[in-house]
């Protein structure tokens, strides 16, 4: 960059530099950026501003764009194309539309403001390499470019170059008559843009080189920096110069006569950069520099000397870079002062942490250390250490100073110091606390005050307050202590942090627990605490400053909030004030009012100005000059003429109120970054499929995002660089929220999935003194929906949705057609199956009808059978009737069954029985029929037995219809064969049933449909029978019932074969033997002449009582005159009745019919056994419904013997006598069983629980002689004969009895205990009169009580 003449001045002044007089400088600048805070480099050669509000800083190593916050860096990148030609910036010059940018060995560059984008050019017909060392751009957009290799112009419609002259350019200005000005290294040139010529200009001195130009265009002043001639101010009207030099004896002279840049500021101050010698403020009116270092005195570093750029931006603040970084000078800056220790000054502040201050009538300062004492300065700038008397230690504390007329009282931690004068040399008397009650509570003295009527009052840390009372003859001050007391009225704290007396003479004491008013008329104190959920009273107890504002407000500073006093109707309440965003801290450790109705308040973090009128807040803080955030407690201190003091860690804060001036410039607001999807986007650049950038961002009015871009941030700036830390956001998402959001000092906000729609953001800030810029920025934002979520998307949805409404219509009609014809045939369906169950009821009736008369033609046709008087002729016709009403019975059963089969209710009731033997049984039943018609009728078996699974009542039905058909269509002389064997079939063992015949046979077109249900084979023939077409088809669902398969063979005028297949499962048998096969649930039925010797020689009274109920009058006489030869019966016709006349008469047993009026079978036989006088009767039931599920109903209703109608008689009668003869057995078994023992009584299972509770209730009633059969069925709730009936079926023993049988058992236990004599066992268990006594127990026991009681004693004496 440098030129080739600075190098042999360079080491002349670099030797002037370090030799010449070193000069404190009256400033000290702190560095503000650096590499550390990210910049590229610290070598800033050129600084810009541009229209927008941002600055640019050019470096050796690229360039960096500032918002105040970052640093974007804008550098060669070696895979881009958007680059500079060269990362050494040399020059800048912000111009309308661009950033004309000039480089160190590349040329020129152009930056594009709003298409992010560089631009390069290359001057023509220039030979090596070209530095770019100035650049200006004219109001027409044309640029003049000091370069290296000459001075040159460039058109910017054509974009040629034009080389105006050829000397080396260090800087270009031009005036306000159209004249370019350079500096060059041949001296100072003027060229006219209007008749494009050059001037040179002629001064006095020899030619040097000229290293930079700023204009003053009121006075038309050109200052020109110099390379070792100093600065030079030119007035180009009259052509007149004057030079300004370094002087040695002189501190308001230049630094140094390198002036290597210079900028004219709008203040009308002169800012000189040199090179070696620092910054220089040139003031033309005084015409004298102000010197400026970079850094404390202590540490001259010579990077910091040498000043490359200089910038001042908008708002008046001035930037300058150096080899060691930027710096910057804030003309504006708050003029807080500040005291402190400096380290190379001896007369500096000694001590810096500050607890009190004073400034005396003489405006001299006297200023007390937290350790380091008391000092003292009569200008505010030399400080000595005031030495007071009796102080072993220098490091005391000293907490309060007060001026009393021309003395001072001190306040320590070692007691109170009184000077008799105001100098630190003036003498000193010291008072300490003694046992004397007039002299000072304690020595750590912390505030002292004299009130309005001239009395002096003194606050200690420990030991309360002290009023000055009088003084002694020498002056000695006589106190009046006011210690701690919880007494009303008293002072309720030792602690005393401060005291005030308000405008009106009120005495306000703070301390450590509460806020304390003086009552001057009664010596007493009235105080005010903080108290929980009270938000009228003060914010805390503990009280630290107390202070009256310009109003006569009150306002009492705390540890934990701002207190304003609210004094009304007597009452005194407090409005609380407590950290916020406006008010950052609310540790209050001072408050000072000031004479514009203001408090200023010390806190932790700066001085804040609140505005007691309205109420607002303004925070200083070291950003705006303060020397720290940190205060003390009570270290303040306002003197006449309104300057405030305030002590903290680091010495003193002091201004006046007026002279802090309020930032009133309106930042501009910018969005400076843009994230989707968590990616930083520059313009172009495409993200999910789109690029939302078409030019910068800080410019664009609106961006689109598509349904894929969902997560979006974006941060914002406001270009305000006088504190941009303390900048403050506000945002909103219009569309997406009503209400500003207030971000505080974050400068970014995010939304992610943002419904498609259009929103605008709008983001307002305030600067650093919270002035708001309310039009802040605005940017569109347009979020689009999915493609299925588009209008065209919707419109397909829609015509979709009219599409699916038609067919659902249409559908929907559809249904309803469906659902009228599924209920027609849910009707239909309903029809059939209340037809169906009509039809189940009939055939069930009709069932009944038939079984009640076969009943009565069988059974007399069984006792004919057997009639042994008949002769032969009449026998074989009774036997033929006899068959043929079974067989009626058997097709009364298949049309049962068959309405079972319709009904899909047809089941297997299975058991393990001999299929040959039952098959013969059954071809033995069609032998009458046989010969009646002349047919061979012949059986065969392959083995005498096989045992397979199957339903006889089912199988019946089969082989009855095909015998049936066989002999229906088999002429007269023909053959039925029935043929039972065992085969294989698929490798399987299979029964197979065999029937054929020798008829008419079946023809080949009706072969198939033969076991279709009511298809009939062919028209019966004149005189035959006709079929009804269900034999088949139900013997066909009969063998697939057993798993089974039937098949026909067949030939007209030959016959037909029936073929049954029963599979055969692991657990059949085979048996070739040759012994009869019988039955295994046959039952063996006795002769009925046994039955009759049985009980023929009873009287009726004497015989068993059967109680009969049937509904039917001739099945009831016919069981009556079967039964009655042998039992008492007693006749009932239906349910109700037969109840009524069991609980009457306590039957044997009972035979019931099941289907009957008003109560059928079932339930009459439940109520029978649910009820306990009748529990014990056996039950038969008789029923034309001859299924298994009857049965099972039946048997759960607690039937004994369930049999089907018609039934054999001497079935009946067996049955009958089998079931009263195990009954008789059982009461025989209960009286040898019934034993009682000491504590348990073992009884049969049979009707235990109606024993259990009489032989209770007799034992309760043991000793009771007068306890009958009568007593003990009230107690049973039954009445006499019911109990003796129900008693005597189950014991066989009456209730006396009964009685009598439990007394003597108990007897016997009771003599086995050999407790009691006879006589005594005899009343214990209720005998009156031993004698008889010993009768009955003789007669139970066969033997007499003694007997018993010396058997049971040899058997304890045999047992030991």
């Amino acid at each position: 960059m440098m030129l080739k003449h600075i190098h042999y001045y360079f080491y002349l002044h670099l030797f002037m530099l370090f030799f010449a007089p070193k000069v404190w400088a009256q400033e000290n600048i702190n560095s503000y950026l650096s590499i550390d805070n990210g910049l590229v480099n610290n070598e800033i050669t050129t600084i810009k501003q541009d229209k927008y509000g941002f600055l640019w800083f050019g470096t050796r190593g690229g360039l960096n764009k500032y918002d105040g916050y970052n640093l974007k860096l804008l550098r060669n990148k070696p895979s881009s194309t958007n680059n500079l030609s060269s990362q050494a910036v040399e020059a800048m010059f912000a111009g309308k539309e661009c950033l004309w940018i000039g480089t160190k060995t590349g040329g020129l560059n152009k930056y594009n403001f709003l298409k992010d984008s560089i631009t390069s050019y290359v001057i023509p017909n220039v030979v090596g390499v070209l530095d770019v060392f100035s650049l200006y751009e004219t109001f027409n957009g044309d640029v003049y470019i000091g370069t290296s290799k000459g001075f040159y112009y460039l058109n910017h419609k054509n974009k040629g170059f034009k080389q105006i002259d050829k000397s080396i350019v260090n800087d270009i200005a031009a005036d306000d008559l159209g004249g370019i000005w350079t500096a060059t290294t041949d001296g100072l040139r003027h060229y006219n843009s209007l008749n494009k010529l050059i001037f040179e200009t002629k001064f006095d001195f020899k030619v040097v080189t000229l290293t930079s130009l700023s204009i003053d265009k009121l006075k038309n002043t050109l200052y020109v920096g110099t390379w070792g001639k100093g600065l030079i101010a030119f007035n180009y009207a009259d052509k007149s110069f004057k030079r300004f030099v370094y002087d040695s004896k002189n501190n308001n002279s230049l630094s140094i006569n390198n002036t290597y840049r210079v900028l004219f500021d709008k203040s009308g101050n002169l800012w000189v950069g040199t090179w070696g010698g620092g910054l220089n403020k040139f003031n033309p009116i005084t015409q004298k520099f102000t010197r400026y270092s970079f850094s404390s005195a202590d540490n001259l570093n010579y990077i910091n000397k040498i000043i490359l750029s200089i910038e001042e931006d908008r708002s008046g603040v001035i930037w300058f870079g150096t080899e060691g970084g930027i710096y910057r000078i804030n003309p504006q800056k708050k003029k807080f002062n500040n005291i402190t220790n400096q380290n190379n000054n001896p007369k500096s502040l000694i001590n810096t942490h500050i607890v009190s201050i004073l400034k005396d009538s003489n405006k001299a300062l006297w200023v007390g250390t937290k350790d380091g004492g008391l000092e003292y300065s009569a200008d505010g700038k030399s400080f000595e250490k005031v030495n007071l008397p009796s102080v072993s230690n220098d490091i005391f504390r000293v907490n309060t100073v007060y001026q009393n007329q021309n003395k001072l009282w001190i306040g320590s931690v070692n007691g109170l110091f009184i000077i008799d004068g105001l100098k630190p040399t003036d003498k000193a008397n010291h008072f300490v606390s003694t046992n004397n009650e007039t002299s000072l509570s304690g020595n750590k003295i912390t505030s002292i005050i004299k009130d309005k009527n001239g009395v002096i009052w003194l606050g200690t840390q420990e030991n309360g307050l002290n009023r000055v009372i009088g003084y002694k003859e020498n002056g000695d001050p006589l106190f009046k202590r006011y210690p701690l007391s919880s007494l009303p009225g008293k002072l309720q704290s030792e602690r005393i942090t401060s005291i005030f007396n308000d405008k009106s003479g009120k005495l306000w004491i703070g301390t450590f627990n509460g806020l304390h008013l003086y009552n001057r008329k009664n010596d007493s104190f009235i105080s005010f605490k903080h108290q929980i959920n009270d938000s009228l009273s003060i914010s805390n107890s503990i009280v630290i400053s107390i202070a009256q504002d310009q109003k006569g407000d009150i306002w009492v500073g705390t540890p934990n909030g701002l207190n304003k006093i609210i004094e009304k109707s007597g009452k005194i309440t407090f409005k609380n004030y407590f950290a916020n965003d406006n008010f950052p801290n609310d540790y209050i450790h001072a408050i000072l009012p000031d004479k514009k109705s203001r408090i200023w308040i010390s806190t932790n973090k700066g001085i804040t100005c609140l505005n007691t009128i309205n109420e607002e807040f303004k925070n200083y803080d070291i950003r705006d000059g303060l020397l720290s955030n940190a205060f003390a407690e009570n270290a303040a201190y306002a003197d006449p003429s309104g300057v405030l003091y305030f002590g903290g860690i680091k010495g003193i804060t002091y201004f006046h109120p007026d002279s802090i001036k309020i930032n009133k410039v309106l930042p501009p607001v910018y969005f400076t970054n843009i994230l989707i999807n968590n990616n930083s986007v520059s313009v172009g650049e495409e993200v999910k499929g789109s690029a939302p950038l078409t030019q910068a961002l800080f410019a664009t009015k609106n961006i689109t995002l598509n349904y894929k871009q969902d997560f979006l941030s974006l941060a914002f700036a406001a270009l305000d660089y006088h504190a941009s830390d303390k900048n403050q956001y506000s945002y909103r998402l219009k569309g997406f929220e009503d209400n500003w959001v207030n971000a505080g000092r974050r400068r970014s906000v995010t939304y992610t999935n943002l419904p498609p729609g259009d929103y605008t953001l709008e983001v307002k800030a305030s600067n650093s003194d919270n002035i708001w810029n309310s039009k802040g920025a605005q940017l569109e934002i347009t979020v689009l929906p999915p493609p299925w979520k588009t209008w065209w998307a919707y419109l397909i949805y829609i015509s979709i949705f009219l599409f699916l409404l038609w067919l659902s219509r249409s559908i929907g009609l559809g249904r309803v057609m469906l659902k009228n014809k599924l209920e027609m045939a849910n009707i239909s369906l309903k029809r059939e199956r209340e037809i169906t169950d009509i039809k189940s009821k009939l055939f069930t009736n009709i069932s009944h009808e038939f079984r009640t008369p076969l009943t009565l033609m069988i059974g007399p046709l069984d006792d004919l059978s057997r009639n042994q008087e008949l002769n032969n002729g009449v026998k074989k016709t009774v036997t033929n009737v006899q068959d043929q009403a079974k067989r009626l019975l058997n097709l009364v059963t298949q049309l049962l069954d068959f309405q079972k089969a319709e009904s899909d209710q047809l089941t297997l009731n299975e058991t393990k029985s001999n299929i040959v033997s039952f098959s013969r049984e059954i071809f033995s039943s069609f032998s009458n029929e046989a010969k009646r018609r002349d047919i061979k009728f012949h059986f065969s078996a392959s083995d005498k037995q096989i045992t397979i699974d199957f339903d006889e009542e089912k199988m019946t039905i089969v082989l009855y219809n095909l015998l049936s058909n066989a002999f229906k269509f088999s002429p007269k002389g023909g053959t039925v064969k029935l043929n039972v064997e065992t085969v294989l079939h698929q490798e399987l063992p299979y029964c197979k049933l065999i029937v054929s015949d020798t008829g008419k046979g079946i023809s080949e077109s009706e072969m198939d449909k033969i076991f279709d249900r009511y298809y009939q084979v062919a028209k019966a023939e004149a005189g035959k029978f006709a079929g009804t077409g269900i034999g088949l088809a139900f013997t066909k669902d009969l063998v697939l019932l057993h798993k089974g398969t039937i098949t026909v063979e067949s030939e007209q005028n030959k016959g037909s074969q029936f073929c049954i297949l029963l599979p055969l499962k692991s657990n059949y048998i085979i048996n070739n033997a040759t012994e009869a096969i019988t039955k295994p649930d046959e039952l063996f039925i006795e002769p009925e002449e046994e039955l009759a010797i049985e009980n023929s020689d009873l009287s009726d009274t004497e015989k068993l009582i059967v109680l009969v109920v049937e509904d039917n009058l001739e099945v009831n006489d016919y069981l009556v005159s079967i039964l009655k030869p042998n039992y008492q019966t007693i006749c009932a016709f239906n349910g109700d009745e037969g109840l009524v006349k069991a609980f009457e008469t306590i039957p044997d047993i009972v035979i019931s019919d099941v289907m009957m009026p008003k109560m059928d079978g079932y339930e009459f036989c439940h109520k029978l056994k649910a009820d306990q006088r009748t529990s014990h009767i056996p039950v038969i039931l008789l029923t034309a419904q001859s299924d298994s599920s009857a049965q099972i109903k039946g048997i759960n209703e607690g039937a004994d013997v369930y049999l089907s109608k018609p039934f054999n008689p001497q079935v009946l009668q067996s049955h009958i006598k089998n079931i009263l003869e195990s009954r008789k057995k059982l009461k025989e078994l209960f009286t040898q069983k019934v034993n009682l023992g000491p504590s348990a009584i073992q009884i049969t299972p049979f009707e235990g629980e109606f024993i259990k509770k009489i032989i209770t209730k007799i034992e309760e009633n043991l000793t009771n002689s007068e306890f009958q059969t009568d007593d003990l069925a009230d107690e049973l709730n039954m009445s006499r004969s019911t109990f003796y009936r129900k008693l005597k079926a189950i014991t066989d023993m009456s209730g006396s009895e009964f009685i009598r049988f439990i007394r003597i058992e108990r007897s016997a236990q009771l003599i086995q205990s050999g407790e009691f004599t006879i006589k005594q066992i005899a009343y214990e268990v209720g005998f009156n009169d031993a004698k008889h006594f010993r009768k009955c127990f003789s007669k139970q026991f066969n033997m007499t009580p003694s007997e018993y009681l010396k058997i049971e004693k040899d058997k304890q004496l045999a047992d030991s």
